[in-house]
């Protein structure tokens, strides 16, 4: 799962799960742990992506 932090909006998505990922402002993490590291406290969630990731995991 790769991590998609929007430099603009300080938004942070899970790639492949909302339209928001491809953003031209964006830097890749392999972790969500490595993007909050980098964006410090400064970052909040992509309700979208959050919210089906959470959606998936329920259904395992």
């Amino acid at each position: 799962m790769k991590y998609i932090l929007n430099t603009n909006s300080k938004t942070l998505h899970i790639e492949g799960y909302c339209c928001h990922t491809f953003c031209s402002d964006r830097k890749e993490f392999d972790s969500e742990d490595e993007a909050r590291a980098y964006g410090r406290l400064n970052i909040k969630n992509c309700k979208t992506c959050f919210k089906n990731r959470d959606k998936e995991l329920s259904k395992k």
